[in-house]
């Protein structure tokens, strides 16, 4: 009779240990935060919540007004945050200098410190103080025995960063321009000796360093740029120093020249302009707002909510007329000249055509 082999045996399945109550679990978790915050110390490092850090947020305390309604419109917040850099790039005569220059008006208002690196040499105090510029709280950086170079400059907000950290307040620094500002080694060459990428090169490294200095000085650096035909190329254009500016500034502006501004007579008032927004790290990037400057007058608000309200067809045009209803009256004007002498004249209606615009712009 045959016998059956015996298989091998199945092992045995290890049994589960008896289940433990929540309370019974041993505790494998530890703090790892507070450990690691424990070996930073030595190192003066530390590591803090986004939220309580105030460099990253614009918050109202930390802006300098920007004085004008279509910049705001543009950037989506009212001002220039405290901390960070921006960018105003374009061809002459489009505004670099106004804009740049209304900043300063409005951070003077607020009692805040400002400092100018002027070395375009092409700014006059009779304009500035046309503007409301309070030239002698206006601080100007300049080198004693020598050109301003890149590397005065990398110098001096290289101090200035060191000296106000920590400042509650806003200060304001306006480069005009870094396009006219040469480097040290230019400044020793001959004309026409030229060395390629030399102050893209300066700014990389000036760039590195000058972010984290500025944010904890609370500084808004407001850099104007020239912006440049490549040679060959028609259609493209391009801006002095490189990417560095690029990668770092929080704000990128261009602005462009449309047209001249005139009276029925032909004379010249002002210049219509328009903004566009090639980097925002606070909002919406790519907005084009247009905008006005009258002689003398900076950004011109009354021809922007004119503008605005004209196309959103609250002021209605008829012939070189316009008009709009306020309460009971029709209010009828020609051109953002006749409107300014309605505003001047009627004191509530500036208020009420900047809240209709506000309302317009949240629906």
């Amino acid at each position: 009779m045959a016998t059956k082999k015996k298989g091998k045996a199945s092992p045995k399945k290890p049994s589960r240990p008896a289940s433990r109550k929540n309370n019974d679990e041993p505790k494998i978790r530890k703090d790892y935060q507070s450990e690691l915050k424990d070996r930073l110390k030595d190192n003066s490092l530390e590591i803090i919540a986004m939220a309580d850090d105030h460099t990253f947020a614009p918050s109202e305390d930390k802006l300098i007004p920007s004085g004008a309604l279509a910049l705001d419109a543009a950037f989506g917040f009212k001002g220039w945050p405290g901390g960070k850099i921006f960018e105003l790039a374009g061809p002459p005569h489009c505004g670099k200098t106004t804009i740049s220059a209304q900043a300063t008006v409005e951070a003077q208002k607020l009692g805040l410190d400002t400092y100018l690196l002027e070395t375009e040499k092409t700014s006059s105090i009779p304009y500035f103080t046309k503007l409301g510029v309070d030239t002698s709280k206006l601080h100007i950086v300049r080198k004693t025995d020598d050109s301003l170079t890149l590397q005065g400059c990398a110098e001096f907000l290289r101090s200035l960063g060191r000296a106000y950290r920590g400042n509650p307040k806003p200060t304001l620094v306006v480069w005009d321009s870094l396009g006219a500002t040469p480097t040290d080694a230019e400044m020793e060459r001959d004309i026409g000796d030229k060395k390629v990428g030399d102050a893209a090169g300066v700014l990389k490294q000036t760039f590195r360093i000058l972010p984290q200095l500025l944010a904890e000085a609370n500084i808004a650096l407001l850099i104007i740029n020239h912006e440049y035909q490549t040679f060959g190329q028609v259609s493209y254009k391009t801006t002095y120093g490189g990417s560095a500016v690029k990668y770092l500034s929080s704000l990128r502006i261009g602005l462009r020249k449309v047209d001249s501004i005139k009276l029925p007579n032909g004379d010249i008032v002002g210049m219509e302009g328009e903004l566009r927004v090639t980097k925002n790290k606070y909002g919406m990037p790519e907005r084009k707002i247009r905008y006005a400057i009258m002689d003398g007058g900076g950004i011109d608000n009354v021809w922007f909510i004119h503008n605005e309200l004209t196309k959103r067809g609250v002021i209605e045009k008829s012939g070189s007329w316009f008009s709009f209803q306020f309460g009971d009256q029709t209010i009828k004007y020609q051109g953002s000249a006749g409107l300014l002498v309605k505003v001047t004249e009627t004191p509530d209606l500036w208020g009420g055509l900047v809240n209709t615009y506000i309302s317009l712009q949240n629906t």
